[in-house]
C-alpha cells in the first residue's frame, strides 16, 4: 500500500472506530437509566444510520462527478456540481 493510500485509510478508519465507540458508550449510559430506552435508542440509531448512508452515497456520487470534471479540465462544471451537492 502506497503512502497516499495510507493517508486516506487512517482518517476513515479512525472515524468509523470513533463512531462505533460512541455507540457503545451511549448504549452503556442509557442502560443505567432504563432498559426500555435502549430499544428506543436502537430504533433512533437505525434512522440516523439510514440517513447517513443516503448522504454518504450522495457524497460519493458527487465526488466522482467532480473528479471527472476536474480531470477533463472542466472547472466550471466541477464548481456547479459542488454547489448543487451542498
Amino acid at each position: 500500500m502506497n503512502l497516499s493510500m495510507k493517508k486516506l485509510v487512517v482518517p476513515i478508519f479512525l472515524d468509523m472506530f470513533l463512531h462505533f465507540i460512541t455507540l457503545i458508550i451511549n448504549t452503556y449510559m442509557v442502560t443505567k437509566v432504563s432498559v426500555h430506552l435502549v430499544g428506543a435508542m436502537g430504533a433512533g440509531n437505525q434512522v440516523m444510520d439510514l440517513f447517513m448512508t443516503i448522504f454518504n452515497f450522495l457524497s460519493m456520487g458527487c465526488s466522482v462527478v467532480v473528479a471527472q470534471a476536474l480531470g477533463a479540465k472542466q472547472n466550471e462544471l466541477a464548481s456547479n456540481v459542488i454547489h448543487a451537492s451542498i
